[in-house]
Order: C-alpha cells, then structure tokens, then sequence
C-alpha cells in the first residue's frame, strides 16, 4: 500500500512504531516470535499513538482558542454592530458596538426585542425589512433610526441575511449618522436656496451656446410659465422672449461680449402659460473661449413687473400726492433741524423745507416761495398768551427727539384762530433731524368742546339739584359720575364713591336676597327695586332704585331715601289692620245683638205676649 493510500490510522500506526523505536532502540516487531513480546510491542505502539494524538489535540485546542479569541476581539469590537435574531426580533446574540448603538448594556438587551429601541417613524421599514428575509430568504437592507436614552437620533443602516438552517437572522448595523446629517444639510441648503429663490422670485440658467441648449431652474420655470417638456433649446428660449425685444436683447449681448463685461439688461417677455407680459431683469456672466467666441451664459433672472408697475405708480402717486396736498383742508409741512449747537438759539439752525399753501393760509401769512421768512412771519402771527408754550413744545421735542402735538392760538386779519401742530421726527445724517408735521383749523372743535363744557356744567348743576341721588358707573358697576345727595345718603365723599362699585353700597346679605338685576338692564328695561344701602357709618336706609342701561353700555340709578315713607306706610298698614279688627268686632256684637232679640221675641211671642224689639 503506497502512503497516498494509507488511511490515517495506518499513518499512526507508522508514526508510533518509529517513534518507539527511537526512544526504546527496540528491534523489528517482525522478528519476535513470542506471543508476550509481541502483546508488549502492540501495547507500546498503542500508548505511543495515544500520545501522540494527545499531542495533537492540544496543539489543536490552543490553535482553536487562539482562533475563537481572535473571533471574539473581531466579534465585540468591530467598527459595526452584529445581531442575531429569530423571526419574532428577539435578540439572542450582539457585539459591542451593537449595544452602544442602542444605549444600554449588551447583558440587559439578550432576549430583548430590536423593535422596540427603533423610532415610531421606522419600525415599519424594520418590520417589512425582517419579514423579507425570513419569508424571501434574501439579502435585505433597510435604514432606521435607533433613539437613545438622551434622545438624541443615531441614524443607523441594518443589512441582514439568514442562517444556513433558515432559524436566524444575521444583521449588520452600521451607524451612518454622519451621512443623514451631509445628506438633510444638503437637501436643506437645497431647500433654502428654493425658499429663497422662491421668495425673492429669482431663477437661474445655464446657456450652452455652442450645444444650443439651456438649463433653468424651478423658479425660472415659474417665472416663464413653462414646464420640463418645454424646449429648452435657444430657439425655444427666443420664443419666450418679447418680440419687440428680441433685437435690443441680441444687441445688449454683443455689446457685453466686445466689452468682456456682465450682461445685464431689462427687457419684456411674453410669459407661455398666460401669455401676459412681464418684465425681466437679467444678470449673466459670459464665458468666451480663447478664440474670443462666447461659448456659455450663466446668470440669473427676476421677474421685475412690480417694480416697474411701482415706478409708474410711484409717479402717479406723486402727482395725486401733490393735488391731494394742495386740495387738502390742512396744512403740511417740513423741517430740518440741524444739529443743536450751545451758542445758537434753535431757531437759527431749523429752517423748512416745504409748506403747503394751506399751512400759511392756517397762520394767515403768504406763500411767497421764500422759505427762509417763513419761521419768522409764524411768531408773528401766534397769539402773546401762547407764545412761550410753543416756543417751549418745540424745543423740548427737538432735545428730546419725540413727537409732539399742541394746540395754539393765531392772530389773523379778521380776529385769530385755534389751531392743532403736530411733528413727527426722523433722525438723519451729521446728528440732524426732519420734522413732518400737519397742521389743523381746530376754530369749530374748541367752539364745540366750549359749548360741551358749559353743557356738561349745567348737567352737572341740574344732578346737584336733583331731589334723588344719582349714579352713573360703567358696565362692571364701577362708579364714573355722582352727585351731591349720592354722598349725603351713603356718607361717602365723592372722590371715595368714584373709587367705589354699586356693589359696595349694599351688605352681602342683601344682595343675596335681592341681587342688581344687571341682565334685565342690559336689555333696555328701567328697573326698579329697594334694598337696605349701607351707609360709611354702618347706619342703614331703604332706599328706592330705578336703574336703565344706557346706549353706550353704562349705566344711571336714581337713588331715593324711602325709610320715612316706609315708616309712614308700616305705621298706615299697622292702623288699617287695627281698624279692620275693631270693625270686625263690631260687626260681630251687631250680629249677637240681633240674634239675642229674635230670640226675645221668640220667647215672648210663646209667652203668647207682644213683641218687644
């Protein structure tokens, strides 16, 4: 038998017999004829073999720790997670890395579900990932987001492939934060630039002029009216434009050419989804090759139609603004106040920069056009008693920077007027100020607030007169107004009742059994009741009230003391009830009376005698 023929044992056998030989010097097993040589010769052999594969397996053994121990470091800390799991998810085996992945420790996540550390949003791509594999037996990946103890997201990636008996699930996780966080800063820096495009109504091209085609963005497709299936050539791209303007265009573009400068124009378009005009601006860079020929323009447009209509409107509003202020019953006006300056009074450095001619008509001066005289013909013309508060007003607004309003008197030619200046001011260069400010003819207003307070003064006159107390308060029954007899019957002064409720004046108890009937004035009906009002001294009178709602929502109650009348009428019942009885007992003796003589001349008529009665 050749040795490539030897079984293993045999190789044994040989291995043993040689190694006997050497330790033992031993001779030929072939040349002893006796039966115990031989048995001795069998066993040594045996025992040699046994050593030697003794040998073996412990070279084996510490080759396969060696092994197992390089799987497990390869194992535990690998850069990616492992799991191993079964059809449910359980975990039944991770590494390391697995387990920082979830945040907790690898001992506490055997037996545990994977789902149940996975975010709501992807357990089901976890889920549809796990039952392709087990169900297709294929290669499987999915992204999911694990969600750790300090809820910070770990974007993770699992691929996943099954044993060879079908049993489990073998996962790979790799952590691809970084990369969800380079893909959302790309997408939202994509995201911005379209709100910002979108906002600013800017798109942007790229023409290939040698290709004849071009590229436009979102906006830009907005902004022309068109869609991906337009030709995006550079006849297509002439279409859009005006056609009037299609010569300036080509000749604008020639000209930035020779002059290696940006292009930049306005022109008209005739927008393709509604065929309405509408005016570009665009801003191009063009790339010219060696040879000098423009070989590609990239740049930006933005639709300016509401700047231009603006401009129109603008002018046209200038010219209503002029008609408006000349037609207008006030007067306007404008001052620059320069810089105050310690040796000069204000008025040497505030001078104006525009009156209308309503404004010197309001302070009765002319409007000669000389703009420097203006200041001083006004202190001409305000009346003595108010010059000095507007002098004042003035120059405390131009210190302090504030708006201010006062109301002055003016001579004029045919006796003086009250009038209403008011500025407001705007800071501008070098510490100046611009004051805008109107002017009013207030002359009716004080006429009418004059004759409001001499209305209001025999109103209040007429209340002090009144026979009842009077109180007018707000929705809430807060006092607004009382009159005199109002502190007479509740002992408190008038400023003390103007800081009080209608609530205030009656005790708790009485209010209970008899509470402001707020409701039924509200809808317009006079109401009237009588409670017992608590005076300041704890003292009690009846009191009458007869309260309405007014249009404004406050409210007015006529206060009456009926004690006295109450006194008179209890004291009027208690006699009627003493008359009523004393009637009643009279009535009653009456009636005996009569009864008694029927009876008398009953008797007597027995008696056979005449009647008596």
């Amino acid at each position: 038998m050749s040795n490539k023929k030897k079984s293993a044992a045999e190789i044994l056998r040989q291995k043993a017999e040689d190694e006997l030989a050497t330790r033992y010097n031993l001779v030929d097993p072939k040349d002893l004829n006796i039966d115990f040589l031989q048995l001795t010769h069998e066993l040594q052999v045996h025992q040699v073999e046994l050593m030697l594969q003794n040998e073996e397996l412990s070279k084996l053994n510490i080759e396969s720790e060696l092994a197992r121990r390089k799987f497990t470091d390869l194992y535990d800390f690998a850069p990616s997670g492992y799991f191993t799991l079964d059809k449910e998810g359980e975990i039944l085996q991770l590494n390391l890395c697995a387990s920082k992945m979830i945040g907790k420790e690898r001992s506490l996540l055997i037996h545990s579900r994977l789902g149940f550390f996975i975010s709501d949003d992807t357990k089901s791509y976890f889920r549809n990932f796990l039952h392709n594999i087990f169900k297709y037996d294929i290669f499987e990946y999915c992204e999911i987001t694990f969600v750790g103890k300090d809820g910070v997201p770990m974007f993770v990636q699992l691929n996943g492939t099954l044993t060879e008996d079908g049993e489990y699930c073998l996962i790979t996780a790799v952590n691809i934060t970084e990369r969800k966080k380079a893909e959302m800063a790309v997408l939202e820096n994509e995201r911005f630039l379209l709100e910002t495009q979108m906002i600013a109504n800017l798109g942007s091209f790229s023409i290939d002029i040698e290709r004849g085609v071009w590229v436009g963005s979102v906006v830009l497709n907005l902004i022309f009216g068109i869609d991906d299936q337009y030709d995006k050539s550079l006849s297509g791209w002439m279409e859009i434009i005006h056609p009037q303007w299609r010569q300036q265009l080509k000749e604008a573009f020639y000209e930035s050419v020779d002059s290696q400068s940006m292009f930049d124009v306005e022109y008209k378009i005739i927008r393709r989804s509604d065929r309405l005009e509408r005016w570009m601006h665009v801003l191009g860079h063009i790339e010219i090759n060696q040879s000098g020929v423009p070989v590609s323009i990239k740049g930006t447009i933005i639709d300016i139609t509401d700047r231009k209509e603006a401009q129109l409107s603008f002018n046209e509003s200038q010219r209503l603004y002029a008609d408006l202020v000349a037609n207008q019953s006030a007067g306007f006006y404008r001052l620059r106040v320069e810089k105050p300056q310690e040796d000069k009074s204000i008025y040497e450095f505030t001078s104006f920069e525009f009156v209308s001619d309503r404004f010197c008509k309001l302070f009765g001066i002319t409007n000669s056009g000389n703009l420097n005289h203006i200041i001083q013909d006004i202190f001409l013309h305000i009346h003595p008693d108010y010059f000095e508060l507007f002098t004042q007003s003035h120059t405390t607004a131009i210190q302090l920077m504030l708006p201010y309003c006062i109301e002055i008197k003016v001579i004029t030619d045919d006796g003086f007027r009250w009038v209403s200046v008011e500025a407001t001011p705007r800071l501008v260069e070098n510490g100046a100020s611009i004051w805008t400010g109107i002017v009013r003819d207030i002359t009716a207003q004080k006429y009418s607030e004059e004759l409001i307070r001499i209305s209001e003064e025999k109103y209040r006159m007429l209340l002090d007169l009144a026979s009842d107390a009077f109180f007018h308060g707000d929705s809430e029954g807060n006092f607004i107004t009382v009159n005199s007899l109002a502190t007479e019957y509740t002992g408190f002064s008038k400023e003390e009742l103007l800081t009080m409720n209608m609530k205030d004046l009656f005790s708790e108890k009485t209010l209970k059994n008899s509470p402001l009937k707020l409701a039924h004035a509200q809808l317009g009906e006079t109401v009237m009741t009588e409670r017992e009002l608590v005076r300041k001294d704890g003292k009690t009178i009846l009191v009458e009230m007869k309260s309405k709602m007014m249009p404004d929502g406050t409210y007015q109650s006529f206060v009456s003391d009926v004690t006295e009348k109450k006194r008179i009428e209890n004291a009027l019942k208690q006699k009627l009830l003493e008359m009523e009885i004393y009637y009643e007992l009279a009535v009653t003796r009456e009636r005996k009376m009569i009864s008694l003589k029927g009876e008398v001349n009953l008797l007597l008529t027995r008696l056979g005698e005449g009647l008596k009665y």
